[in-house]
């Protein structure tokens, strides 16, 4: 199921960015950064729901396509956006800028998610479930 999950979430997000670059051309930019966020958030709901014993696999598997499809709509645009909106001899600063921030947040959601995880793991007690942890995660 991973690997499908993964292979889907890649294709979610190709074919998204490849739709937003292509096919919803005459689209505003900023509301494709808002359709992708509404996506992504939809994505988080799958997520939760997914993280209790109760709900099947696949709605975990789900959550994390629909999240390569938000992100496929939402990157690039934000990309576009960046650099539409600086000037010419920034653009250089501002592309690093977007790469390295992105970089940082990727890190400390991993960071932080592996800390809850870890919080809620067999250290010594066990009492920590999946729900558990997520509901630590997610609010």
């Amino acid at each position: 199921m991973t690997g499908l999950s993964f292979t889907g979430a890649a294709l979610a997000w190709a074919a998204a960015s490849w739709a937003q670059g292509r096919l919803l051309r005459d689209v505003g930019r900023h509301h494709l950064v808002r359709a992708g966020a509404v996506v992504l958030a939809v994505a988080g709901l799958f997520a939760i729901a997914g993280s209790y014993p109760e709900t099947p696999a696949f709605t975990a598997a789900a959550a994390l396509i629909l999240a390569g499809g938000g992100m496929g709509m939402l990157v690039p645009c934000l990309t576009v956006l960046s650099l539409s909106h600086s000037p010419a001899h920034w653009q250089g600063y501002a592309s690093s800028a977007m790469q390295t921030m992105q970089n940082l947040g990727q890190v400390t959601v991993m960071g932080l998610a592996a800390a809850v995880f870890a919080i809620g793991s067999d250290s010594g007690t066990g009492s920590g479930s999946g729900s558990t942890r997520a509901g630590l995660l997610f609010g």
